[in-house]
């Protein structure tokens, strides 16, 4: 009887470690408005041991998400449709959390709302849906300020934020409170370091007060924006810059650095050699800066290069207005345009979708450039790939589903894991672009 005892003991033991880690959300919408909510890793990282996976950045959908987290992990859920909120996470394990939206304006055609968070550590969703009442004076234009205006501007931000934050501080866990602080900061340090120029780099106290903190959501940006500004002019796209980055930099900041030289090079149209990628690759140890390289080191192999026979034979469309299937080598051929700008989208992602809705003068701008903008759906539901054409009022403009999506033959060679995505081809089905920039 004892040894029974001690093994549904461990049974138990067992189930509860099983589960201790699950994060429930629920969102409480008797309207039936945010049944539609999707929640999001956020796109820098990593923080903490929530590592960023750029390829599976959707974690759950609907208004009931269940969701495994090892410790803690840094999202964002945001609705889709005129009903909007968009609302930062930080989910620490064992958290259950139920959301109580509440509307508070409505401009446009949008409704707007505020979230109530309750159950355990909801001081911290509560924190994060509270602060945008902080944001400081109304934003104005960087280019229309003197370095003092611009620095006073964003200090009067980070000081309101850390007021709002020591306000908050016994209301939240020591993990978020930690991880807020270096996002405040680091915010700061980035702002400032990414809009520097040459007026104010006369001014020697204009980063007196940076404190960049390690291991949080703004650290990679800022590390490259500094080197953007301690190596000033077009010597950054040089080999030099690799003999100044091994000089002055080491361990992770070295290999993040190079990584995004690298990518500056391809992105920039700039050819690079094998023995550049070679020369960089030997200095990177990561396994996820080692990806990198590879995968820029793919594009520049792409770029200006016909698609494969099998690419172009074997991806299908699904054409929005007849619902005709057809492959993308029959697509082309039906085409009168010569070249294309593609933008790879789907309903669940907010990112795109906020981008297709607000283009309308850089669509212009592509029409003077003769490039005709298609847009290639990557949904696995087609009523929702439906639906939100229709939301987002491109129903006349051309729209097509990728069958298989993801996994689709033109997705896997053009190694698309995160959307929105941008290529530029013509009517051969030649890469210009296989990663063009954002509209």
């Amino acid at each position: 009887m004892k040894k029974l005892h001690v093994i549904i003991l461990m049974l138990t033991a067992f189930v509860i470690s099983a589960y201790s880690n699950n994060v429930l959300i629920k969102i409480e919408d008797p309207d039936g408005v945010f049944n539609k909510s999707t929640l999001q890793k956020t796109v820098f990282g990593p923080i903490s041991d929530a590592n960023v996976d750029y390829g599976q950045q959707v974690l759950a959908y609907g208004n009931e998400m269940q969701l495994h987290v090892d410790s803690t992990l840094v999202g964002y859920i945001y609705s889709i449709g005129n009903h909007y909120f968009n609302m930062p996470v930080f989910l620490t394990a064992g958290d259950t959390i139920t959301l109580t939206p509440t509307k508070v304006a409505t401009e446009g055609e949008y409704v707007m709302y505020n979230i109530t968070a309750s159950g355990k550590n909801e001081g911290n969703y509560n924190y994060l849906a509270e602060k945008h009442k902080y944001t400081g004076e109304p934003y104005i234009v960087v280019d229309n300020r003197t370095a003092t205006e611009h620095k006073k501007y964003y200090q009067t931000q980070r000081n309101q934020s850390l007021s709002f934050l020591e306000e908050k501080k016994n209301t939240l866990t020591s993990a978020f409170y930690n991880y807020e602080l270096a996002c405040i900061e680091n915010n700061y340090a980035y702002q400032l370091y990414n809009y520097s120029n040459t007026k104010i780099a006369q001014e020697k106290s204009y980063f007196n007060d940076v404190r960049i903190i390690r291991d949080s959501t703004y650290i990679n940006l800022i590390v490259w924006e500094k080197f953007c500004y301690d190596f000033s002019g077009n010597e950054k796209y040089s080999n030099k810059a690799i003999d100044y980055l091994t000089r002055n930099y080491s361990g992770i900041e070295l290999e993040l650095l190079l990584t995004k030289l690298l990518g500056s090079y391809v992105f920039n149209g700039i050819e690079i050699s094998n023995k550049l990628s070679s020369n960089i690759e030997k200095h990177v140890h990561d396994n996820y800066y080692l990806s990198c390289v590879k995968y820029f080191t793919d594009i520049a192999q792409k770029t200006n290069v016909m698609l494969p026979d099998s690419v172009l034979n074997e991806t299908y469309l699904i054409e929005y207005k007849t619902n005709r299937k057809l492959t993308l080598k029959e697509f082309l051929a039906e085409q009168e345009s010569e070249l294309f700008y593609i933008d790879f989208w789907a309903s669940w992602c907010g990112a795109c979708r906020v981008a297709i809705r607000e283009a309308s003068e850089e669509k212009q701008k592509l029409k003077e450039e003769k490039y005709k903008l298609i847009y290639f759906s990557l949904d696995t539901d087609e009523n929702r790939w439906k639906v939100a054409v229709k939301e987002d009022g491109v129903e006349d403009e051309p729209n097509y589903l990728i069958v298989d999506a993801f996994n689709s033959s033109l997705s896997r060679y053009l190694d698309i894991h995160a959307i929105p995505h941008y290529t530029t081809m013509n009517k051969s089905g030649k890469l210009i672009k296989p990663v063009a920039p954002r509209l």
